[in-house]
């Protein structure tokens, strides 16, 4: 799959559609209420099952009720991956454990309430993929001066079964990924990454809070923690057939010189080359896996 940036033109991204659905109960929601925690609590919580097999599995929820950062969008959603958790135990070997993506799911505009030492969301759980049974969350999350959690988590299934599990807040970001940028020679000068002030430019919202953004802090307002690797690979382009790159030959250098292209995949890391022109010299960017 690859998305081309063509110089001139805009492209409006549609939120992808969720599949599934708990038919049958009508949606525990409600407007946010007055009162409010003194302690933004949103970030990602990770914990295993306590019951009723304690251990078997693990959550990582996702919470986005309030502002982490002050330019941050909040979407009054919390979400979660459940993974199996798998033991392996032989004679002679070190115990292994690992764990291997299950299924994930999604709360709107959820219920919440707020004070200075908890806070409890609540609401109807819809899955990401296939047809399940209704399901109602509760979520209630401690906080004790800036400590903030652990969060504990009830997920009621029809017939009453309750799931139940505890999770550390492990980050403010709902997800954290590696970004690794390479080079060609001919585009290796400063600045290789960019730093914009977002007032530098007179057609922009008035109301826009003045501040240099870079990747990272671009990232991070919308709730991904990024890590630039510092160092990079310079490639030679100096040969006339790389005047132009096609999607094969960008293909090609991602394999050679992205260094977690031969790791265990899917993965939240990000390659990306800094090159002259595409083959197309309307395009000013291809995106592409």
């Amino acid at each position: 799959m690859d998305e081309k940036w063509r110089i001139g033109e805009m492209a409006a991204v549609q939120p992808a559609s969720v599949s599934g659905a708990s038919a049958g109960v009508a949606p525990v929601a409600a407007p946010r209420p007055a009162a409010a925690a003194a302690t933004a609590i949103s970030g990602r919580f990770e914990g295993p099952m306590s019951a009723p097999k304690a251990g078997s599995e693990q959550l990582e929820l996702r919470v986005d009720v309030d502002a982490r950062l002050p330019n941050g969008a909040t979407m009054n959603r919390v979400s979660g991956d459940f993974f199996a958790v798998n033991h392996l135990n032989l004679p002679g070997s070190p115990p292994r454990t690992w764990k291997v993506y299950r299924e994930s799911w999604l709360v709107e505009s959820p219920h919440v309430t707020a004070s200075a030492t908890l806070v409890e969301i609540a609401g109807t759980v819809r899955f990401w993929h296939g047809t399940h049974p209704p399901a109602n969350i509760r979520i209630r999350i401690a906080i004790s001066g800036q400590a903030i959690g652990p969060a504990q988590v009830a997920l009621t299934l029809q017939g009453g079964t309750i799931w139940q599990y505890t999770c550390s807040r492990v980050s403010d970001a709902f997800r954290s990924l590696e970004l690794e940028v390479d080079v060609c020679e001919s585009a290796n000068r400063p600045p290789l990454l960019p730093d914009y002030s977002v007032s530098s430019h007179a057609n922009r919202p008035a109301d826009i809070p003045a501040r240099r953004l870079t990747i990272e802090r671009a990232f991070a307002e919308a709730g991904v923690s990024i890590t630039i690797r510092p160092d990079h690979s310079v490639i030679d382009d100096r040969n006339p057939a790389f005047a132009s790159w096609s999607d094969a030959e960008l293909h090609d250098v991602m394999e050679t010189h992205f260094r977690d292209a031969a790791l265990e995949w899917p993965r939240w890391s990000l390659w990306g080359l800094l090159a002259g022109q595409y083959e197309d010299p309307r395009v000013g960017g291809v995106m592409f896996d």
